[in-house]
């Protein structure tokens, strides 16, 4: 799938990524218009979703940044490619949730569902020796 794509421009390409899904995790407040739907969540579960959104953030920012500002570090590390394997079991993790959690019979379940198992792909293949 990958074969002619070099190692390093798929690690900042997976940086890239994960970039992307913490700026679309930022925006969840408008997208999900959460002032009002999270309104009617008592206190304790209002926090808590905002609080993992946020932290989500953290670590889709943190794991993007390391990946495009350094791909050439990572793809010579073998905790490097510990990191990007670990980052696919994540993204087809979510796969998994996708069908369970939220169905597939909407268009964007289905698109999104598609989006990360790319990702999970993504991050699997450079790091495959």
């Amino acid at each position: 799938m990958f074969a002619s794509v070099s190692a390093r421009d798929l690690i900042a390409a997976a940086g890239a990524y994960d970039l992307a899904f913490a700026l679309f995790h930022l925006g969840f407040p408008l997208i999900f218009r959460w002032r009002s739907r999270l309104g009617k969540l008592d206190p304790v579960n209002r926090a808590v979703v905002q609080t993992l959104n946020l932290m989500l953030v953290f670590v889709f920012a943190g794991a993007g940044a390391g990946l495009a500002a350094k791909p050439e570090v990572i793809a010579a590390d073998p905790l490097g490619r510990g990191l990007l394997f670990l980052g696919a079991g994540f993204w087809l993790v979510r796969a998994a949730l996708q069908p369970v959690m939220f169905g597939l019979r909407h268009w964007a379940s289905k698109l999104i569902f598609l989006v990360f198992l790319a990702g999970a792909a993504l991050h699997a293949a450079p790091a495959w020796p």
